[in-house]
């Protein structure tokens, strides 16, 4: 079936939601490109980030979970080290990891909390309240939605450094850092289902 054919289906499990795709944007998407959004409401902007990853879900969540390699995927991230992951009842699992970011030849600190659900088809993060950080927000979410052969890979994110940057260059910076993290995603999940 053609990868086009592939978005047309219903979600194999999980009730993703699944931004509105133009026909170019399914067609970039079925040909295994990038598609971003943003997703605007009237209180803030968040990023949306769609990708068609050849692996099945567990593959991809593995790629996602893998803070180890994420310095190679991210071009601005310096470190990402795990320091709590534990299960929780029902299944999901609290994974809390620090990172340091460089933005605009600054070093960033900030903790993030990821939930990955007991099903595995979504991971959510925020900042962690209980560690120092030095941005005012971060929050989003990844959901994988299951394929014929492939994850659609649903990435949601917002970040608020706290920083006086441009409007414009924010949007330049965080569009780069999802393009690189998310085909990072996409070759991790490619070398993990070797």
């Amino acid at each position: 079936m053609a990868l086009l054919g592939l978005l047309a289906l219903p979600p194999a499990t999980g009730a993703a939601v699944v931004p509105d795709l133009s026909e170019k944007d399914r067609s970039r998407l079925g040909a295994g490109k990038l598609v971003l959004q943003q997703d605007t409401t009237e209180s803030e902007t968040q990023l949306v980030g769609l990708m068609l990853i050849g692996a099945p879900r567990e593959t991809v969540l593995a790629a996602v979970l893998d803070f180890a390699s994420q310095s190679r995927r991210t071009s601005n991230l310096k470190t990402a080290t795990p320091y709590i992951d534990v299960k929780l009842p029902g299944g999901e699992r609290d994974i809390r990891v620090a990172y340091e970011l460089e933005i605009v030849g600054r070093t960033v600190r900030y903790h993030l909390a990821h939930t990955v659900s007991g099903d595995g088809t979504q991971v959510h993060w925020s900042l962690d309240g209980d560690k120092p950080n030095d941005v005012e927000q971060v929050d989003g979410s990844f959901e994988l939605v299951p394929r014929e052969g492939a994850t659609l890979a649903v990435y949601r994110s917002r970040l608020d450094t706290g920083m006086r940057v441009p409007d414009f260059v924010a949007k330049v910076l965080s569009e780069s850092a999802l393009k690189g993290y998310l085909r990072g995603v996409r070759d991790r999940s490619v070398e993990l289902a070797k």
